[in-house]
């Protein structure tokens, strides 16, 4: 054991030394790749050493790597957060996720900052070009426990944790939300998630439909979690999306993809019982409320146009 320890004390070394070229987008992919395939392997074998509070650097240098330009290293993070992110669902059942900071079942915490920062870079992987299945599925798991932290916490997002280039564009959109959403953790993310929902798709083909459908399913996960009181502050970006895909006005993107036509036709059912879900979770009166200015702002933007 003493041996396997030193060897692990060796190997941690290595992969800190080739994580630190993370956080510059032209470094050597593989090198960082090869370092988080090991550390997956080592999470494994070791857990009570990979998920000491000694380690904590070593899962900062992980989470940079979400932000890391190549697929490859994108998921191998992700899935390393993601057992990451169970540890810390095991040791805080009890709680709720509601004392930050959360900690981990061998001492590892979890911070608010982290918090926000991590929601920060996993939604930021929605932008990722030929985003597949396989990450997007990684990302929703990890938003959905993130998303809940936030809630449980009621965290504020933060003016430094500001937005990323690829966010700028998003102010511009008409989230409605715009001063609402930078309040709390919880209104950052849905405008994020509202904002895939919204962007068009060009062209319309069914690898296009990947983040629209991965962004409903954490909508989904989220509203089927998270409290009512949690989700009226957010209920109008919530609708924005669902009423735009949902709309018999708004035509369905022509494409003679039949795979495509039978994904949208999919999201489109998807976003209708989602409605449903919150009208019945929300109330008549606060849901038909919101759902009223979402049509009415819908209604004069057409007319501007």
């Amino acid at each position: 054991q003493n041996e396997d320890d030193g060897d692990v004390d060796i190997l941690l070394s290595n992969i800190s030394r080739a994580l630190e070229g993370a956080s510059d987008r032209d470094s050597d992919w593989e090198l960082i790749y090869a370092a988080l395939q090991l550390s997956s392997a080592l999470t494994e074998t070791f857990p009570i050493r990979l998920m000491a509070l000694e380690t904590a650097d070593l899962w900062k240098s992980i989470r940079d790597s979400l932000s890391f330009p190549h697929a490859w290293v994108k998921l191998s993070s992700a899935k390393l957060m993601s057992t990451f992110f169970v540890d810390f669902a095991k040791a805080n059942v009890e709680s709720g996720l509601k004392n930050m900071p959360l900690i981990g079942t061998h001492g590892l915490r979890l911070e608010s900052d982290d918090v926000l920062d991590l929601i920060r870079r996993f939604a930021s992987v929605f932008n990722t070009p030929g985003l597949t299945e396989l990450l997007a599925t990684e990302v929703t798991k990890s938003l959905l426990f993130l998303g809940r932290c936030a809630g449980a916490s009621s965290l504020r997002w933060m003016p430094s944790h500001g937005l990323l280039t690829e966010d700028l564009d998003d102010e511009g959109n008409g989230n409605g939300d715009k001063e609402g959403r930078q309040q709390t953790a919880l209104s950052y993310l849905f405008g994020r998630i509202s904002f895939v929902l919204r962007r068009e798709i060009s062209p319309p083909r069914a690898p296009g439909l990947v983040p629209k459908t991965a962004a409903l399913q954490l909508l989904q996960g989220l509203c089927t979690k998270l409290t009512a009181e949690e989700i009226l502050p957010c209920l109008q970006t919530i609708l924005l999306p669902l009423h735009n895909l949902t709309d018999p006005d708004i035509p369905t993107p022509y494409s003679t993809d039949d795979v495509f036509k039978a994904g949208y036709e999919a999201l489109k059912i998807n976003c209708q019982e989602l409605m449903l879900l919150l009208h019945n979770k929300c109330g008549t009166v606060e849901y038909t409320a919101q759902l009223l200015k979402v049509r009415e702002r819908a209604k004069a933007r057409r007319i501007e146009r």
